[in-house]
């Protein structure tokens, strides 16, 4: 500690480095965010909404997509489609099947039952986290 000053050297030298940020945060020039004119006013989905986007999509919400779960469900008898596999699925709880899009909805996939299998949750995931189906084939 410095007799004269009464400050020790730490406290100055952290003095300096706090004034010198304070002057060059206050240097930045800032511009403000451009706000749109036209208020976004979208509806939101009802139950069973069914959107077709300009790619010409279906895409199911809330009644028929369930509906179509259950009938892709009994379709594949409750079981796991992924090759060798064959795992007896639930409709809910700890082993729920999964609803799995053959060509994912971003690809330009559809809600329908041509598109769409039924996997265990761990394959489901295996299929997102490698990118790969059960044929070994990218998504």
């Amino acid at each position: 500690m410095n007799i004269r000053s009464g400050i020790s050297k730490t406290k100055r030298t952290f003095a300096c480095i706090l004034k010198d940020s304070k002057a060059k945060r206050n240097s930045v020039k800032r511009t403000p965010l451009k706000r749109s004119t036209k208020p976004i006013r979208k509806r939101k989905p009802r139950d069973g909404d069914e959107t077709i986007g300009k790619t010409g999509r279906i895409r199911l919400r809330g009644k028929k997509l369930e509906a179509l779960r259950r009938e892709r469900f009994e379709k594949d008898r409750y079981r796991c489609q992924w090759d060798g596999c064959g795992k007896l699925v639930e409709w809910s709880g700890p082993n729920a099947g999964h609803l799995a899009h053959i060509q994912s909805r971003g690809a330009g996939g559809s809600d329908t039952l041509e598109n769409t299998r039924t996997l265990c949750g761990f394959h489901h995931m295996y299929e997102h986290q490698h990118g790969r189906s059960s044929e070994g084939n990218g998504i």
